[in-house]
């Protein structure tokens, strides 16, 4: 498969779009050379925009390198850049980030970073699905409405106590297996878990959802499968939130409340 055995790529200066990881599953690329474009550069294994401030990918033949240092211009991380690399370990996400796209750290087992900067309004589906080493403790305050579908799927070591005010929905498997923490509050503005958004979060012992209900809604197996889980919280509660199916199968609760 020449995909395996690619080492080094030619770009021309017509090129002047590139939206996505083009060279996934190039496992020997290491060379990308863009004669006379004026739009993309290679630099440091990643293909970069000439401003530095959209990062496309980082191909894979680079990747014996565990620490990878992104530009400070650096503003949008593109689907799928660092998708697959089991050898990056840290990445220090600069401070003028604001969008990580979708699959952007899809399966980097070994990425261990604990912070992604408040600069952060937008994270995409799946973006670090199944990163069972990354050790978040807090999430971007400015995150915007809605934690997409498998976001943090398999996402073990993480340790969040909360999450930002401001978020709405909890997209399906959002954090599918996810939290090492023994309790997790959830802001006031949550208006929906999806399906499979909170499951298999063993390790909780409590929720606490911090709205008075009036708008919540649960999806079928919402909250299933946490075997730990001892206690579902409503604190400022003046109605019953909406259930699907099967909300807290697999726990040791029968009910919400």
């Amino acid at each position: 498969d020449y995909k395996e055995t690619m080492t080094s790529v030619k770009i021309g200066s017509g090129i002047t779009s590139i939206k996505s990881n083009p060279f996934i599953g190039c496992t020997s690329l290491t060379n990308i050379i863009f004669e006379s474009n004026e739009y993309f550069k290679f630099e440091q294994g990643m293909i970069l925009t000439k401003d530095s401030k959209e990062l496309i990918s980082y191909v894979e033949g680079t990747k014996e390198t565990s620490f990878i240092f992104l530009p400070d211009e650096l503003e949008i991380i593109h689907e799928n850049a660092f998708s697959g690399n089991d050898k990056l370990e840290m990445i220090v996400i600069p401070l003028n980030v604001k969008t990580i796209g979708n699959n952007a750290f899809y399966e980097c087992p070994n990425v261990a970073f604990t912070t992604i900067p408040d600069s952060v309004t937008t994270i995409g589906t799946g973006a670090f699905y199944y990163c069972t080493k990354l050790a978040l403790t807090e999430l971007p305050k400015a995150l915007s409405i809605e934690i997409p579908t498998r976001c943090f799927s398999s996402c073990q070591s993480m340790s969040l106590n909360k999450l930002p005010d401001g978020i709405q929905k909890i997209g399906g498997y959002a954090f599918f297996h996810s939290f090492c923490i023994k309790d997790t509050v959830f802001p006031a503005s949550l208006e929906s878990v999806g399906y499979e958004g909170l499951r298999g979060c063993s390790y909780n012992k409590t929720f606490v959802f911090l709205g008075d209900c009036t708008n919540l809604s649960f999806t079928d197996s919402a909250l299933t499968q946490n075997s730990g889980l001892e206690d579902v919280v409503f604190p400022n509660a003046v109605a019953v939130p909406t259930c699907g199916r099967n909300i807290l199968s697999g726990s040791r609760l029968g009910n919400l409340g």
